[in-house]
Formats: C-alpha cells, structure tokens, sequence
C-alpha cells in the first residue's frame, strides 16, 4: 500500500472560491446562490468549474430544479461554512447583536436633571429587553476629565458642546423651562 502526500500550495488557490461553495451548498441552486452572493449565475457556474478542478470531484449535481451535493461535497459543506463564518469574524463581520443574551456594560453619560427624565423609562426597557446587560451612568464632570465622547461613553443625553468625529446624534425630545414668579414681588429689605 501506497500513501500519496498531495501538498496544495494555498496562496495559489481564490478562497473566494469557498465562499461560492458554501453559498451552493446552503442553496442547492447556482441561481440563488448568485443572488445571496450579488454576482451573476455565469459566475458561480465558472467558479464550480474551478472547485471541481480543485477538488477533483464533481461537488453538485442537477437534480430536477436544483443541485444535489456529491458525499464529498456533504463532507465538505460543514468545514467550509466553519471557515466562511470564520473568515467574516475576522475580517470584522461582528455577530448581529442580541439585546437578551447581552452581558454588555452600557455607559451613559448625562446631567443630573436629564437622568432623571431619561432613567426610569431606560432602566425598565433594559431590564425587559436586556436582563444580563449593565447600565454605567457617568457625570458630566466625569465626562469632561475623561477626555470626551469619544472615550468610553456610549450614549451622552445632554447638549454636548462639540459633537466629535466619529459620534451621531439625534433628538430625543423637546422640553420649554419656565420660570414663575409672584406678579408684584418687592425686594426685601436686610436689617
């Protein structure tokens, strides 16, 4: 018995091609797969031609409407979209973010007056929808000598005096002071 060691120079390989296999593994279907990927049937009909070569199997099959993977293709399909999830978490494609499952600390930073606008109604909607998540409130002193929005905050409700790069706003809502006083007040006189 023989052992053939085949080394594959891996620089040498497109590992876009992999990501064209996972989209017809998980599609069963070079045109859906070219949609999911934004690229044009022809396209992933040519990089199958390529993984073949690659692979030397035929990978899918036709099958009626679809494509039916061949049992090395079946063997291949969880690895490569191991290695596809992979390669995204990587490159910087962050999981979609779940508010229930979140141990997330949240920082806040705001004047005394609108935590108390802003607070109770926050704490509820986190505690419903974010149960392991943390809220960290921070003064606007503590804001200042900090260096900024930038640094370590997450959400400032308040009227910053420069909105830095890097950082989005919106209103939250509106609110008029008013100021009352007796109509005929008369300074008093000190003894």
């Amino acid at each position: 018995m023989f052992l053939i060691i085949i080394e594959v120079n891996i620089s040498a390989v497109d590992l876009n091609l992999l990501v064209v296999l996972d989209a017809v593994l998980t599609e069963r279907s070079a045109t859906r797969a070219a949609k999911r990927l934004g690229v044009t049937q022809s396209a992933v009909s040519n990089a199958l031609a390529r993984l073949r070569d690659l692979f030397g199997d035929p990978l899918v099959v036709r099958h009626g409407r679809g494509l039916t993977p061949t049992p090395r293709a079946e063997a291949l399909a969880p690895q490569v979209a191991h290695w596809v999830r992979e390669v995204g978490t990587l490159l910087g494609e962050a999981p979609p973010f779940d508010a229930a499952t979140s141990r997330r600390e949240f920082t806040l930073a705001c004047a005394d007056y609108y935590g108390m606008v802003v607070l109770p109604p926050l704490m509820e909607a986190l505690c419903k929808r974010a149960p392991h998540a943390r809220l960290r409130i921070v003064s606007l002193e503590e804001l200042v000598g900090g260096g900024g929005l930038a640094h370590d905050v997450d959400v400032h409700v308040g009227r910053p005096p420069a909105v830095e790069a890097g950082c989005h706003r919106r209103p939250l809502f509106e609110e008029e002071f008013v100021c009352l006083t007796r109509q005929h007040s008369t300074p008093r006189k000190s003894g």
